[in-house]
């Protein structure tokens, strides 16, 4: 459902699998349904894969930042997917992703920044002008800046787990897919705290790939009981930061 050249939104009936054993979607799944509507716009405008791959071309997130609402929709809800083209320079573009009813309730609302990557070459590159005009969207030197997570420092009471990457963890990028590091993230929290907190913020920074056979440390600090700032290594090398904001369950 095209709504102008820059808003884009699609019907999507929530599946058991996009959902977490406390009734709620799970972030991975918000951030790949982002992803979802965001490929569904391309395609839309004429520049979605089929034109971005014979060019070796993809999206990469560099960084989000969002809202989850108290309300949850439920398994078997049909919702609404959107994102708008919100922004772009020569090496960043930015949009916004929400979720929600078909009465108009929003469930989740958040943004991202992204860069285009030269698959082949493994490295950032300027973004083709011609895969960015068809959303009309403004160009803008300097994006707004979206919220990032806080630092991340070591300290006595940081929880670690290691994870190797799966083959079903990459993706067509040939890296790591950026909604599986939530689930790294989240996991050392344990079953407990995920049964009885709800992801109310989130932050979630990426610095550096992480590809197939890899492992990876995820640490995670408590910061208060209603934040936790976590970070994702190879060997020393920092992959991502976030920061997430919890409230309890009521």
């Amino acid at each position: 459902m095209t709504k102008d050249r820059q808003t884009f939104e699609m019907p999507h009936q929530l599946t058991y699998y996009e959902e977490s054993a406390n009734g709620r979607p799970t972030l991975r799944s918000l951030l790949a349904l982002g992803i979802l509507v965001s490929e569904h716009q391309s395609t839309a405008m004429g520049v979605g894969e089929e034109v971005t791959g014979p060019r070796h071309l993809g999206w990469v997130v560099t960084e989000y930042s969002g809202h989850i609402s108290s309300r949850s929709p439920k398994n078997g809800e049909q919702v609404v997917l959107g994102c708008k083209a919100v922004a772009y320079n020569r090496l960043l573009a930015e949009r916004e992703f929400w979720v929600r009813s078909q009465g108009g309730e929003e469930y989740a609302r958040f943004r991202g920044l992204f860069v285009m990557f030269d698959i082949k070459a493994r490295k950032m590159v300027s973004i083709p002008h011609d895969l960015v005009a068809p959303y009309r969207m403004p160009t803008q030197l300097r994006l707004p800046k979206i919220k990032r997570p806080a630092r991340f420092q070591e300290s006595t009471d940081t929880r670690t787990r290691q994870y190797r990457v799966r083959f079903f963890d990459i993706d067509l990028n040939r890296h790591v897919n950026n909604a599986v590091y939530s689930d790294w993230m989240m996991d050392p929290l344990g079953a407990d705290f995920l049964m009885s907190h709800r992801l109310t913020d989130f932050a979630i920074r990426y610095e550096h790939e992480v590809r197939y056979g890899q492992e990876i440390e995820s640490r995670f600090n408590s910061v208060s009981d209603s934040t936790t700032l976590h970070q994702i290594r190879i060997g020393q090398t920092t992959a991502a930061t976030a920061q997430f904001d919890w409230a309890t369950f009521r």
